[in-house]
């Protein structure tokens, strides 16, 4: 019997922290969602799942963190295994699906805070037959990312699991696009965080907002970022487009936008658009995921409640990479 889990640095949702969870040994050593679902509705865990969640719980501690969750789990190994079919930590990582983090750099299963550095300018001479090579810094600077708690719930059967045994597969898919999605919506944004908001501020909040004042402006917005950044895409929300689209009908023409490329994000705050090189937009995602089950809120329903949170933190390189102007007013 675990006595308290105060004592063993675990615990679960507020549903079953009143009451003791009893342990029993499981041969089967792969970590399931399915069976630490189950497990909960038993108020049995399994000595595995017990020391498993501590042991996540206990390196993210030891890695400088001030851990509030305690449901940890390694995303890696339940990631590589809905893909592969098997419970194997691939060390190739895994496909994002076809979004527009795609087209950003990427750094993913971080296990701790990091600075990334970031080459600005070199400064390479061209020299005389007799010039020396006039001495000056390269210009190597770096960003420093630190994990930031992003959550999400999903409500989902009782029934699903049951449907066969790649349902635990599709679901920890689903997890997955869930906590990108809402890391899509967060960065494509013009909000800013509060003094007492954890949550990070997206990146038009810091880079160049454009006064609108005419379809000349959104024309000029490329120009304004490739002399200082490089090339990049018109990333539109869908009311920027519709706005768009009232004022020249075929501004969207041979896959482009004005002679640019393009990508409509729906996940964009609605009524932004703006030109951003996407190569100079760094995302970064760390190996642990959070996961608390709550399965008695909705369990007339026949629903279970998945608490999930990640970590991830995202910067421009510098503010002259995106421009942008609000349609939505």
């Amino acid at each position: 019997m675990i006595e308290t889990t105060e004592n063993r640095n675990f615990s679960i949702n507020t549903q079953t922290k009143n009451k003791p969870l009893k342990l029993k040994t499981m041969e089967n050593k792969n970590f399931s969602i399915k069976n630490f679902i189950e497990s909960l509705e038993k108020r049995e865990l399994t000595m595995e799942q017990t020391e498993y969640l501590e042991n996540n719980r206990k390196n993210f501690v030891e890695l400088g963190y001030n851990c509030t969750d305690s449901n940890l789990i390694d995303k890696r190994t339940i990631l590589a295994a809905s893909i592969a079919g098997d419970k194997e930590l691939k060390s190739e990582g895994f496909q994002k699906p076809n979004n527009i983090l795609n087209y950003c750099k990427n750094y993913e299963n971080l296990v701790c805070s990091c600075k990334i550095p970031v080459v600005e300018e070199l400064n390479p001479q061209w020299l005389g037959e007799a010039s020396n090579i006039t001495i000056s810094d390269p210009s190597i600077s770096g960003l420093y990312f630190t994990p930031s708690r992003l959550g999400t719930v999903l409500n989902v059967s009782k029934m699903f699991f049951n449907q066969s045994e790649n349902m635990e597969n599709e679901l920890i898919l689903m997890m997955n696009n869930e906590l990108d999605n809402k890391l899509i919506s967060t960065i494509f944004t013009d909000y800013q965080q509060g003094n007492n908001d954890p949550i990070l501020s997206g990146i038009f909040n810091n880079s160049n907002e454009v006064n609108y004042t005419g379809l000349d402006d959104i024309i000029e917005l490329p120009y304004n970022v490739q002399v200082n950044s490089g090339l990049g895409y018109y990333v539109i929300s869908p009311k920027a487009k519709k706005e768009i689209l009232k004022l020249d009908s075929t501004a969207f023409s041979n896959n482009t936008l004005f002679g640019e490329s393009y990508i409509i994000e729906p996940l964009m705050k609605d009524g932004l658009i703006g030109y951003i090189d996407l190569s100079k937009l760094i995302v970064c995602s760390w190996s642990y995921v959070d996961i608390t089950i709550d399965n008695q809120t909705k369990a007339h329903k026949g629903e279970n409640l998945i608490y999930l949170t990640g970590y991830y933190d995202f910067k421009l390189v510098s503010n002259d990479c995106a421009q942008w102007i609000d349609l939505g007013d």
